[in-house]
């Protein structure tokens, strides 16, 4: 079988490394902006680079949402995945505090309260003044509260919480918050705020979601990190995203799901049903295309029509309800 990895990654080699112990064949597009498209469906796609086509019988994003930083109080916050914290925080004065800010935009990601975890005590390490706020405590991960103990024990200071608000001092770029849990509130004054970036993706991964067709949700997340849920499913079947949470906490566990799902065939067509096109009344219009939320439809330009492939299609109704001229009916 073969594999297409796309996105630039420090995991892919070991991403590479593990399907091809189990036979498999792996491609990677590391440039994002090389992609065209990907057609076809799981077991059986193709994807048109600026240079070439490569089959593959499914496709891993390795690619991670790169978000612009939050505006607060008109003044832009540092990204939470900066990888230069260090020399950051080194061009401020010791006694001046470094503040980390998770569920102000939207409740943040697992992946987000990890690193802002481990970048806490590692600064908090430093002898720097730490402040760790958020609306949420979350525990349910793997190691997670061994992270919280950590930056608990070299003096990061958490607070839950209920109400937070900001002021900026232009010129200087200082925030000033004021924040409470209920109860106790606590003014905080630091020019070094770090904090999640809501729902912006970043332009190289909207462009992937895109050309991948993949439909995200209300938080531009295009996988669902839920317990009854497998974290590297997208909305496109036989089209995985290894995200950040996995990378940080259960890349093999997200890895061993993906490498026994394909090797199951549960890619292959549903029995409940599957999108038909009349020929005699689709006029090509591409509003299937553009509807179907599992990138099921696909256009013919041999034949001009659209085709449904049956491999993605859940019979789920969407396209039939939207069609103009009622050319879609359930098999």
């Amino acid at each position: 079988m073969n594999v297409l990895l796309i996105g630039e990654n420090r995991i892919n080699s070991r991403v590479i490394n593990y399907f091809e112990q189990r036979d498999f064949t792996c491609f990677s597009l590391p440039d994002v902006s090389y992609l065209r498209s990907l057609n076809g469906e799981a077991g059986n796609f193709t994807a048109y680079t600026k240079f070439s086509e490569t089959q593959a019988d499914f496709v891993i994003l390795t690619g991670q949402p790169d978000p612009v930083p939050v505006e607060i109080a008109d003044v832009q916050t540092k990204s939470l995945f900066d990888d230069n914290k260090n020399s950051t925080v080194s061009g401020t004065t010791a006694l001046e505090p470094v503040v980390f800010l998770l569920d102000h935009v939207n409740e943040s990601p697992m992946a987000s309260t990890i690193r802002a975890l481990n970048d806490a005590a590692l600064l908090a390490c430093c002898k720097r003044k730490v402040f760790y706020l958020a609306r949420f405590i979350r525990t349910a991960g793997h190691g997670i509260e061994r992270l919280y103990k950590e930056a608990r024990d070299v003096g990061v200071t958490f607070i839950k919480y209920d109400d937070i608000q900001f002021t900026a001092d232009l010129p200087d770029e200082e925030f000033t918050i004021s924040v409470s849990d209920g109860d106790l509130k606590t003014e905080i004054i630091t020019r070094t705020l770090y904090a999640d970036g809501g729902l912006d993706v970043g332009e190289s991964f909207a462009y992937a979601v895109e050309k991948l067709r993949l439909t995200p949700n209300i938080y531009g997340f295009v996988t669902e990190d839920k317990y009854y849920l497998s974290p590297v499913l997208t909305s496109r079947r036989g089209v995985y995203h290894l995200t950040r949470d996995l990378v940080a906490e259960r890349l093999d566990e997200g890895l061993d799901f993906i490498y026994a799902l394909e090797k199951s065939g549960i890619w292959e067509p549903p029995s409940h049903g599957t999108a038909v096109i009349d020929a005699n009344k689709c006029v090509f219009c591409y509003t299937c295309y553009r509807a179907c939320p599992h990138a099921a439809m696909e256009p013919d330009p041999d034949i001009n029509q659209m085709r449904c492939l049956t491999a993605a299609c859940t019979g789920c109704g969407t396209c039939a309800g939207i069609c103009p001229a009622s050319a879609i009916l359930p098999e």
